[in-house]
């Protein structure tokens, strides 16, 4: 139930249930007919599980970095990488550790799911608590903030992705159906004072507010 009904409702001494008075405006929907929908594991529970959409593997920040140090200097860096990774059991011959060379670039997790939201809401995505330590994942951008007019962008059609960093010295690959994050709707105020909105639509998705106006 849209949050304006709710308000009339209680206006008007009529009755709104429990599960009515703590909804917003959003609604998830499927970008594609076999991604999963988000799920709320309780009634009490603000933030909905989001689930891997495709198989993906996540590379490990640290060979990411010893590969991109160039030539001479990963000479050096494997070399430390190599007695690091001795302590803990590992070799670079591990199928676990993926040695060619990337972009230190977080990887997008594809969720299969859109947002839709009134124009004074927002979906916050966190990190599952479990991530840091079990999986070594690190949300790149702390928290993501997916604004209402993400919906249906014309880069991605407004898919919600989770953008991860991998702290652990292996690769780690999510499945499809795996947890891999929470969203929470919100509402959100702007200053009454000192307030400068840019007089421009999104014309994208990720980053595409980033660019000058």
């Amino acid at each position: 139930m849209r949050s304006f009904e709710i308000a009339r409702k209680m206006e008007n001494g009529e009755p709104v249930s429990y599960a009515q008075d703590r909804c917003l405006a959003g609604t998830f929907e499927p970008a594609y007919p076999s991604a999963k929908l988000p799920v709320y594991a309780t009634k009490h529970s603000a933030g909905a599980d989001f689930y891997c959409a495709e198989e993906v593997t996540i590379p490990s920040i640290w060979g990411m970095i010893f590969t991109s140090l160039g030539n001479k200097a990963e000479d050096k860096a494997v070399k430390a990488f190599d007695s690091v990774m001795s302590s803990l059991g590992y070799s670079r011959k591990d199928e676990k550790i993926i040695e060619e060379k990337h972009d230190i670039a977080p990887t997008l997790v594809h969720t299969g799911i859109k947002a839709s939201m009134e124009d004074d809401e927002v979906l916050e995505l966190y990190n599952r608590s479990s991530n840091p330590k079990k999986l070594g994942l690190v949300l790149a951008n702390g928290v993501g903030v997916v604004d209402s007019d993400y919906f249906e962008n014309k880069d991605n059609d407004g898919e919600i992705m989770f953008a991860f960093y991998n702290f652990k010295p292996w690769a780690v690959t999510l499945k499809v159906g795996d947890k891999v994050g929470q969203g929470v709707f919100k509402k959100y105020l702007r200053p009454t004072r000192g307030l400068v909105i840019n007089d421009t639509e999104r014309d994208g998705g990720f980053g595409s507010t980033d660019k000058e106006q």
